[in-house]
């Protein structure tokens, strides 16, 4: 009667061990790659204890470095379709892995966004303030695309030089990365007819 509790302990989950399946680490359809928009560090243990916990994997989930492997492709597919996912208010971006794909040439930073327009006045629900509502997000993502190709543009730029000069003055690289990030903001939008 002593070893009788009311208060049962939680189990971490299902411990699985990836490497003694070959069924599992070599079925790549089943992995998730993600990344977190984030400027520090993510604390992963923390991180691995929330997702799984949030996520609900059916049969288990296994979270490591490279690669990610889901355990059921019903549990994927909640997640991929699901709303958007975050750890200390950083975004996560989750993508599939297809046979065949290069991990590293798999687009980590384009997330869909659906966007809501809330207390309009009765005249402005018209099709054409509807009309101009959508160009002016379509505005803003081709800015934000544009913003991002100018980003990777001066970021190998500027790697091709320091190359160049055989990793001379690594500070001044860093601080050109830092101060070309805080430019790359949308402050203000203006039409052209304006």
């Amino acid at each position: 009667m002593k070893d009788l509790s009311l208060v049962e302990k939680e189990e971490d989950g299902l411990a699985y061990d990836v490497e003694k399946d070959p069924d599992v680490s070599s079925n790549v359809e089943l992995c998730l790659m993600g990344h977190f928009l984030a400027d520090k560090v993510i604390r992963v243990g923390p991180m691995k204890e929330r997702i799984i916990n949030i996520w609900w994997p059916g049969k288990g989930a296994l979270i490591r470095e490279i690669p990610r492997v889901y355990l059921c492709s019903s549990s994927m597919t909640k997640v991929l379709n699901s709303s958007l996912w975050s750890f200390d208010n950083h975004l996560l971006i989750p993508k599939s892995i297809k046979p065949g794909n290069v991990i590293d040439q798999i687009p980590l930073f384009y997330v869909n966004f659906m966007v809501r327009v809330h207390s309009l006045l009765v005249g402005f629900t018209t099709p054409v303030i509807g009309k101009h509502l959508k160009n002016f997000i379509e505005r803003i993502y081709l800015l934000a695309t544009l913003l991002v190709k100018k980003d990777s543009y001066w970021r190998h730029r500027a790697k091709m030089h320091w190359l160049q000069e055989r990793g001379i003055n690594t500070h001044l690289f860093h601080q050109m990365a830092y101060v070309q990030r805080k430019i790359n903001t949308i402050e203000k939008l203006q039409d052209k007819d304006d």
